[in-house]
């Protein structure tokens, strides 16, 4: 079973948590995401004149389970300004449409910084590491 296993993944048959394709990881305290912009309903179809099309972005560890609430916005790009901590952090947008003279939200899936899907994320899946800086310096004085 292990020469099988093996064998699998050195053809790339298995793709086992956490050995999926490489994800660049940035360490800054902020980061700006950017995204195109949605212009078509999910049968392929143009979005109505009038209506409104916002974004939620979304935070995670995993790429799974969302951290935090979303933040609404409806521009094609956010700054995300990272909670204090040491963690590994991703990104997620999913579309909202709003029709035009209604109050009916319809959300889009959640496309997430670590997806390995070419077509959502064109530039390979990404992620950040925010560090806790060092305690500060004790004892200080004059030798």
């Amino acid at each position: 079973m292990k020469k099988l296993l093996l064998a699998l993944m050195l053809c790339g048959l298995l793709v086992l948590p956490g050995w999926a394709s490489a994800v660049t990881y940035y360490a800054p305290d902020q980061a700006t995401i950017a995204w195109d912009a949605v212009t078509t309903l999910s049968d392929g179809n143009p979005i109505p004149a009038g209506d409104v099309v916002a974004y939620k972005v979304y935070l995670s560890h995993d790429g799974i389970t969302i951290v935090g609430e979303p933040v609404e916005v409806t521009a094609t790009q956010y700054t995300i300004t990272f909670p204090a901590g040491e963690a590994i952090w991703f990104a997620g947008v999913s579309a909202v449409r709003i029709p035009q003279g209604t109050d009916i939200k319809s959300e889009s899936s959640i496309i997430w910084s670590n997806s390995t899907d070419a077509t959502m994320v064109p530039g390979g899946p990404f992620g950040w590491r925010t560090y806790l800086g060092p305690a500060s310096v004790t004892g200080l004085h004059r030798p």
